[in-house]
């Protein structure tokens, strides 16, 4: 593995069988992991970027694809 991975999020819907993604920016490279919060507004997902030796930490809201850093980790 060179660190070449694009992992993104997508959200799917049941009732038109359609995806949107939702992490569509170029300095998001690798989401590590996500969780959704309790009112399901909002994704916060880590972003690992293998690169620099670094990962991010974001909130996103699920419906204006909003997105913003919460802390960078070294």
């Amino acid at each position: 593995n060179d660190g070449d991975e694009n992992t993104q999020i997508f959200k799917y819907d049941l009732e038109t069988k359609q995806s949107t993604q939702l992490t569509q920016f170029p300095e998001i490279e690798f989401v590590n992991s996500f969780l959704w919060s309790n009112s399901g507004d909002s994704i916060y997902f880590l972003n690992q970027r293998k690169k620099e030796n670094l990962a991010e930490i974001y909130s996103l809201d699920s419906q204006t694809k909003e997105k913003k850093k919460i802390a960078t980790l070294k």
